[in-house]
């Protein structure tokens, strides 16, 4: 196995190729490119100002980890923006990110909803999804299976809430390595989401019954909203990320860092089982995109990197969820 000599991708994942100069593909595409013109973040505080009178502006996915933490903070400080912080909790958020989460939203002073389904049918779901079977590979380099759903199931369940409440844009706390676009800002399609979210609710759905459709968008519903799609609005494009400096920065409103979470999680206790099964299975860390993205843009070191990526695991956590699937 080879591994890239600028970032961290190995050639044991199927679309890396490792050239005789050391490089991977993504490193040599990226050495090319010019710097992308998009959108400028005056566009975002253009549309804020469009929805003044909105009683929300934003809708913001909000997990109580770092990166969503920062970046409610971000939204609310920097551009005075009325924010509903919306929670999917999967049942096994840590009592401390639950405890993140009202702290940030009481210091910052946002409204806040929790959503929570059954962790049994959860767990169900999470466990039928394992294999990988139904996701396309590209998707399975750049998350684990479980992390897919549970993105998925995030993404339906916000854009459902911005529609019915009318609420213009939507906010995910990704960083610069989840997200691949140049602009800020970006319109949702309805089509394009119902075609990217329909093999895997179909497949739930047959395998897992019926009970399992309404966690999904129905197709019918989107159509009839389609003129009320909102705006996906992507932070750490334009906003400068500096994972050091935004702990420090979160730490100071009153987050705390959990313990029992993994080297790539500051929120998910499931995360460490989902690292250890896509490895298991598949031979290479779920978040190798993501962090060599950060490298490749510079947004920290690849020793920094290299670190995270041999931080799979938190061997309790990992421990206590293996144990719930056995019992699945």
């Amino acid at each position: 196995m080879a591994t890239c000599s600028r970032c961290l991708l190995s050639d044991n994942i199927p679309s890396v190729r490792i050239s005789s100069s050391g490089l991977c593909n993504y490193c040599a595409v990226s050495a090319k490119q010019q710097p992308g013109h998009g959108m400028t973040d005056n566009e975002f505080s253009e549309l804020l100002d469009k929805y003044k009178d909105r009683k929300y502006q934003v809708i913001m996915a909000f997990s109580g980890g770092k990166d969503s933490s920062y970046t409610l903070k971000l939204i609310r400080e920097k551009y005075n923006a009325s924010i509903l912080a919306v929670t999917f909790n999967n049942g096994f958020l840590s009592e401390l990110s639950l405890q993140n989460i009202k702290v940030v939203t009481d210091y910052l002073g946002v409204d806040s909803l929790m959503m929570k389904y059954p962790t049994n049918k959860l767990l169900k779901a999470f466990k039928y999804v394992g294999d990988g079977r139904i996701y396309p590979r590209v998707s399975l380099e750049r998350a684990s299976s479980i992390c897919n759903l549970c993105i998925m199931l995030v993404k339906n369940m916000i854009y459902y809430e911005a529609i019915i409440r009318d609420i213009p844009i939507i906010c995910f706390g990704w960083t610069p390595g989840q997200v691949d676009t140049a602009k800020p800002l970006l319109r949702l399609d309805c089509r394009t989401v119902s075609k990217v979210f329909e093999n895997v609710r179909n497949s739930i759905v047959d395998e897992l019954g019926a009970e399992y459709e309404k966690y999904f968008l129905d197709p019918g519903f989107m159509r009839e909203n389609a003129e009320k799609m909102p705006w996906l609005y992507y932070p750490f494009v334009k906003n400068a990320y500096n994972e050091s400096l935004i702990i420090e920065e979160i730490r100071q409103i009153g987050w705390k860092y959990p313990e029992n979470t993994d080297g790539n999680s500051s929120n998910c206790l499931l995360n460490s089982y989902a690292n250890q099964c896509h490895i298991d299975r598949f031979g290479y860390h779920p978040y190798a995109f993501e962090i060599s993205n950060m490298v490749r843009a510079g947004y920290m070191s690849r020793e920094e990197g290299a670190e995270k990526l041999e931080q799979v695991k938190n061997d309790s956590s990992y421990e206590m969820i293996r144990k719930m699937f056995e019992k699945i």
